[in-house]
């Protein structure tokens, strides 16, 4: 016996012959292959929908719990670094913002940056996290950032998100990795802030 349950509202979803095979089971008692066939890039989309929702949310949820970390550092702590050469809440905070946007533009290029001088590219990169000074300007380039981010991650197709990017330095990385960077970077670079909250004896836990 075979049962099909389709709700109303779903039926825009579905193309007509997908909509005919469904029916057809239960109009003449008889079932043919086809109907999995016609499923598998229905499903494919949806599951593809879904894997991008999840980028989306992840991607705004980690930003918004690292912009409250940052609000619970002290005004004079923000500079600060335990060692010269180590980096302060801000210089960390800056970078995290500015690879918002970075990573929003390699998902729009469905390419992963390719520089051809590493040194320049680091330097530049450098100069444009000492530039940013506060908490406000973080904010607002972390937030215009997400904002591409998920525009970008909303553009993918199902065959773009199921490839593959290469580096050009003798690896590869599917596009799926490059879909959770935004919100993995921004975790990682939040548990930098957990560390030097407690250099300063700080020993409360910011959600």
């Amino acid at each position: 016996m075979v049962a099909n349950i389709l709700f109303m509202d779903e039926m825009p979803e579905f193309e007509r012959q997908v909509l005919e095979a469904l029916r057809q089971p239960g109009e003449t008692s008889r079932t043919f292959n086809q109907a999995p066939r016609l499923l598998q890039p229905v499903l494919l989309r949806q599951q593809m929908q879904s894997l991008v929702e999840t980028c989306k949310k992840n991607a705004a949820d980690e930003m918004e719990q690292f912009l409250r970390k940052l609000s619970k550092v002290p005004d004079d702590k923000l500079t600060w670094s335990p060692t010269p050469t180590a980096k302060s809440s801000m210089r960390i905070a800056a970078h995290t913002a500015l690879y918002a946007g970075r990573f929003a533009r390699m998902i729009e290029a469905r390419a992963l940056d390719r520089p051809e001088n590493l040194d320049e590219w680091l330097a530049q990169r450098s100069a444009e996290e000492i530039a940013i000074t506060t908490r406000d300007e973080v904010e607002s380039v972390f937030r215009k950032g997400t904002r591409e981010v998920l525009a970008a991650l909303d553009s993918l197709t199902p065959e773009e998100i199921e490839g593959r990017l290469d580096s050009g330095q003798g690896w590869s990385a599917p596009m799926t990795w490059l879909m959770n960077l935004p919100a993995n970077h921004t975790g990682w670079h939040a548990a930098q802030i957990d560390y030097l909250q407690t250099c300063w004896d700080d020993q409360e836990v910011y959600f």
